[in-house]
């Protein structure tokens, strides 16, 4: 028999029920059942502390979380593809973000990382990437193994440089630096040129 249990009218598994009685105990109000990001998609962004979900299972999470580090419940979201999380500016993430295993879009804005975390790199079905509000971050070589990454955006931030597994992903077509610095070096003009090759579409950054 299957465990489930209702939460605010919706039946959720159990798992799906406590993860988000967990955020709720977080952001001290209810998160809220909506199809909206199902209709419009991650690019709508209209609506936080919210969730969709189908046969018992979050399929979208979208939170603003005013804490330090994001609870590791979350990984539990088997069935989870959307993902967009804002933080407080000093919130990290948890190390094992492998264990969602369908995540397709994964966007986080104002957290305090220098280090992306090791476990994004084996996200295998993840197609779109997004950080924004970041500064100098550092990326993983694992990030090479993001085999299905379509896009990969960051916005808003302060960029050491272009990172360069992007050159390694088979199927990126897209790159989105808007509203991002980055200082002009001969390395990153390198990078430039290489995905123009690839006939990868880039939104430049600001150059300084």
């Amino acid at each position: 028999m299957i465990n489930m249990k209702s939460y605010n009218g919706v039946p959720l598994l159990y798992t799906d029920f406590k993860v988000l009685k967990v955020i709720e105990s977080l952001v001290g109000e209810p998160i809220y059942f909506t199809q909206f990001y199902q209709d419009n998609g991650i690019d709508e962004v209209d609506i936080f502390n919210a969730y969709f979900a189908e046969n018992g299972q979050i399929i979208n999470l979208m939170l603003i979380l005013p804490v330090f580090e994001i609870p590791k419940e979350i990984t539990e979201l088997k069935a989870l593809k959307t993902l967009f999380i804002k933080g407080n500016g000093k919130t990290t993430l948890p190390k094992s973000l492998e264990s969602l295993v369908s995540l397709k879009d994964l966007s986080l804005e104002d957290f305090n990382l220098e280090m992306i975390p090791e476990s994004i790199g084996y996200l295998e079905h993840l197609e779109i990437l997004r950080f924004g509000n970041f500064d100098n971050l550092n990326f993983p070589k694992t990030m090479k193994n993001l085999k299905s990454l379509r896009i990969f955006g960051l916005y808003e931030s302060v960029l050491k440089n272009i990172p360069e597994f992007v050159l390694e992903i088979e199927h990126l077509n897209e790159i989105d630096m808007w509203s991002s610095q980055l200082k002009k070096t001969s390395e990153a003009t390198k990078i430039f040129d290489l995905l123009q090759k690839k006939g990868i579409k880039v939104k430049k950054p600001k150059w300084i």
